[in-house]
């Protein structure tokens, strides 16, 4: 199977996954973030691990991930999942006094960073889930939104960057990312969600000017998303954070944007509110 044909599969299949599991309930929204914060954690401690001299307890880390992504997604119990969390990572802590491993302080800054990287910024689903079931009636109205902003983004920004890139966005990073594409990329999504918000009623609960906002809040941080993935790879000496997706990469590819749009989103939301 050439390359193309693998990596057009997998983005299918991809597309196909997060459009159903955000469309078909909150239950299924949920498992699939809190599935993405899992294996985003996994994959960060073990690309640590390996390229870091870090020695980061996998399990321990997963876990406090998996309890941390369900404190902030949902408010029942908040109280009772911060103490479970809280005592998880001082779990860490405590392991380190038993493992005997080098620098224990450096492996636990990096698990911190792990979990909190990996799972707050999905988590904040639950934000946008909350909203949009309160204003338009259907949860996953904002949490599809983003995705399919950033999907239009990296569409636009591609076939602009081809044909007309000339000037490099941030090259000591990124090398290919050129301000046109750029550029080109915000105004498809910008577009796309003036169509979607003028004709389509359930967006009706915000003025025009507030979604072409979200959608320039979107492009913004989903690049800045898109550049600090690049420069952990880079410092790292890697192209792929796994290899998870055929033709794709891993869980921390496919998701560095949304990584970076959904907490700016959320915090967008609450200042325009």
């Amino acid at each position: 199977m050439n390359g193309l044909l693998k990596r057009s599969l997998t983005g299918i299949v991809f597309v196909a996954v997060m459009v159903g599991c955000i469309l078909w309930c909150d239950i299924s929204m949920n498992v699939l973030f809190m599935l993405v914060s899992l294996l985003s954690t996994i994959e960060l401690c073990g690309l640590l691990n390996k390229h870091k001299q870090a020695q980061l307890n996998v399990p321990l880390c997963s876990l406090a991930a998996i309890v941390l992504f369900q404190t902030v997604y949902s408010d029942n119990f908040k109280c009772a999942k911060l103490s479970v969390l809280t005592l998880l990572i001082l779990s860490i802590f405590i392991s380190e006094l038993y493992r005997r491993k080098d620098s224990p302080i450096t492996n636990l800054a990096f698990s911190i960073f792990s979990i909190v990287y990996s799972a707050v910024p999905f988590a904040l689903i639950g934000v946008l889930s909350s909203v949009s079931e309160n204003n338009a009636g259907c949860a996953s109205l904002l949490p599809l939104t983003v995705f399919v902003l950033l999907w239009c983004n990296d569409v636009g920004a591609y076939c602009f960057g081809c044909t007309l890139g000339k000037h490099r966005l941030f090259e000591r990073v990124s090398p290919k990312k050129s301000w046109e594409g750029s550029i080109g990329g915000a105004a498809v999504s910008v577009a796309a969600v003036a169509i979607v918000a003028h004709c389509v009623p359930e967006f009706g609960f915000m003025p025009m000017w507030k979604w072409i906002g979200l959608a320039v809040v979107v492009v913004v941080f989903g690049t800045f998303g898109d550049l600090a993935e690049s420069l952990m790879k880079r410092e790292m000496g890697i192209k792929d954070s796994g290899n998870i997706l055929p033709g794709h990469g891993g869980i921390l590819d496919r998701f560095d944007s949304s990584s970076f749009a959904i907490p700016a989103v959320s915090a967008y939301l609450l200042l325009v509110a």
